[in-house]
């Protein structure tokens, strides 16, 4: 029997990186209502945003050595066995560096793929792929596969597969209790209805982090961004 996470237990939030003047965020990362978000602007292919930013020298992109995308091969095809298949953005963003080295990330995030395709716990016909995590694993974020739903992302502060979870040996409450893997998803969200709004939103964000913090001038597109975010409170 297909078990659906039900819509209405998991909470809706993009997560934005750094402290700055954007979401008034103060840590490393920042939580900001799914409501609150700039729409987005008009796509006609996937990344062809990338060409209404300006060209930045960045300390930090998504093309790193820390990148481990050797199974994507296997993810692919144990996605379509079960009869799903990989995002078009994902599969560009994996195997293009040229896209890669256009993405900044001001937390020094690094792509790397789940080993296999992760069943949810409690979720039967739910499945994950990490693509990506924080550089001191703060947030991991994942592709959430389910039936007759789009492939969203989900943000966890958790690993969600079994062998690592167990070897985190997360600990919850002020006894140090450990938490069960069933509980893996009380504190993730669902911060994308898609990959590509989900990249989208990072490379700006970390776009507009980054120029702010040099004194650089702000394209048209990230100031109608940073415009639309002020106005949304």
């Amino acid at each position: 029997m297909v078990t659906p996470i039900p819509e209405d237990s998991i909470k809706r939030l993009w997560i934005t990186a750094g402290h700055g003047e954007l979401w008034g965020s103060k840590g490393t990362y920042g939580f900001v209502e799914y409501r609150r978000l700039p729409t987005l602007p008009p796509i006609r292919s996937n990344f062809d945003w990338l060409s209404a930013l300006p060209k930045r020298d960045y300390n930090s992109t998504l093309d790193s050595p820390e990148n481990k995308v050797e199974s994507f091969p296997s993810i692919e095809t144990g996605l379509q066995s079960l009869g799903f298949q990989v995002p078009q953005e994902l599969k560009m963003l994996i195997t293009w560096p040229e896209i890669q080295v256009q993405i900044p990330t001001c937390t020094d995030c690094y792509l790397e793929l789940s080993d296999a395709v992760t069943p949810l716990p409690g979720y039967p016909d739910s499945y994950v792929v990490r693509f990506m995590n924080d550089s001191q694993c703060c947030v991991m974020w994942y592709l959430l596969f389910q039936r007759n739903k789009p492939v969203r992302v989900l943000a966890s502060v958790y690993f969600i597969e079994k062998d690592i979870f167990d070897a985190m040996q997360y600990e919850v409450g002020e006894d140090g209790d450990l938490l069960r893997y069933e509980g893996v998803l009380a504190d993730s969200c669902i911060c994308a209805e898609s990959l590509g709004e989900f990249l989208f939103r990072f490379c700006i964000e970390n776009a507009i982090w980054i120029a702010t913090h040099n004194n650089q001038e702000l394209s048209p597109l990230e100031t109608d961004y940073m415009m639309q975010a002020r106005g949304s409170a």
